[in-house]
């Protein structure tokens, strides 16, 4: 088999989910035998893989990233011609969906699969372009239960024809000793309770609400501190909000990390907190859970169905209800512990990425294999 897959990106060091989730499925397909063709901008660097094909575009870095779908066309159509692939895999319907459409209609033949992390991912624009591209799409895989559910709600014809294949964690990441090299850099207590925060900073990630939940946890304990890891818009607000409310000493902004350094992170935390309003199946939920840690998320979007309320985790639905559950970890340290055995079998059992890739791997050979039979079935009519 042989897919071609265009990206905006594919880097090694990348802090963005889908970014990481791409990159990690696509380097299974390839491990596996299968030929991967990706069609990449010039300026981005990727992890020379066996089997892993990359075709340079003539572009930079596409802002807004919409237009990637004119500027990658042309090039798509130059690979296909050069050397025929089987299935087309777009990462983003709202980065690729013209350019998937207008590919259908030159190559109805070829099948394309599409990937959403959860409906309405593409904002405004995305919400006006869905239907008019969806039908060129013959599967879509998503990474979560919730999101099937929303797509074959909204889009009926797609029953059956959309798979949840929920993310995988990097083996590297997995419980060590804590670092005191890192706890003293970061000039934090020996016995502080370490609260972490990972992810972009933008709106839908509320990373903002944490601070006014540490200002009331330290009213009666002074002796916890917040560090939220990664950057975006609201980098400035965050600084700005830390030092309006005297929060320096316990709240710290940390740049963005990468493999062991990531590792280390997240050993010497003691609780992961993920407060996002709306977002898919979070990476770095699961990867925090194959360190032990106790999982504190908003009820509501895709990441909760790796939580099981009260055994892994807790799942919040207002502020209250953060100060209960993290006072509750806080002061119950055998509960941690069930936790962290919990979250490592787990892990184990269902998010890694040999799993996630497999399934991924089952899903485009049944969709290749649907088209064919599709395609017989229409040869018999026209006969």
């Amino acid at each position: 088999m042989r897919i071609c897959s265009p990206q905006l990106g594919l880097s090694p060091q990348s802090i963005l989910g889908g970014e990481i989730y791409d990159r990690q499925i696509l380097k299974y397909f390839a491990l596996s035998g299968v030929e991967v063709e990706v069609l990449l901008p010039f300026t981005k660097s990727f992890e020379s893989i066996p089997n892993l094909h990359i075709t340079k575009i003539p572009i930079p870095f596409v802002i807004p990233p919409h237009l990637y779908n004119f500027l990658v066309l042309p090039q798509l159509l130059d690979v296909y011609n050069k050397k025929a692939f089987d299935i087309l895999r777009i990462h983003s319907p709202t980065f690729l969906g013209i350019t998937a459409k207008i590919f259908k209609k030159i190559y109805p033949q070829v099948p394309i699969i599409a990937n959403y992390h959860w409906l309405g991912e593409g904002g405004a624009i995305g919400n006006w372009l869905e239907p008019k591209i969806i039908s060129a799409f013959d599967a879509v895989i998503c990474d979560s239960q919730k999101t099937k559910k929303d797509i074959e709600n909204k889009y009926s014809s797609f029953s059956g024809k959309v798979y949840a294949v929920h993310n995988g964690v990097d083996e590297v990441l997995r419980p060590q000793p804590k670092s005191k090299i890192l706890i003293k850099k970061l000039r934090i207590p020996k016995k502080a309770t370490i609260l972490l925060f990972m992810g972009l900073f933008i709106r839908r990630k509320n990373p903002t609400s944490l601070l006014s939940i540490m200002a009331k946890l330290l009213i009666n304990n002074r002796n916890i501190h917040l560090l939220l890891c990664g950057n975006g818009a609201q980098k400035a607000e965050l600084e700005y909000q830390i030092k309006m409310n005297n929060l320096q000493e316990y709240v710290k902004i940390i740049d963005p990390v990468y493999g062991e350094a990531k590792n280390d992170l997240f050993n010497i935390a003691n609780i992961f907190v993920h407060p996002a309003l709306n977002e898919g199946f979070s990476l770095s939920v699961i990867e925090a859970m194959a360190c032990g840690l106790p999982i504190l998320i908003t009820r509501g979007f895709s990441a909760q169905e790796a939580i099981t309320h009260g055994i892994n985790g807790y799942l919040c639905s207002s502020e209250n209800e953060w100060l209960k559950y993290l006072n509750l970890l806080i002061n119950n340290q055998s509960l941690v512990r069930n936790i962290r055995h919990a979250n490592l079998a787990k892990v184990k059992k269902q998010f890694r990425w040999n799993i996630s890739g497999k399934k991924h791997l089952a899903s485009f050979m049944s969709t290749l294999s649907n088209k064919k039979i599709e395609r017989n079935h229409r040869s018999c009519i026209s006969i």
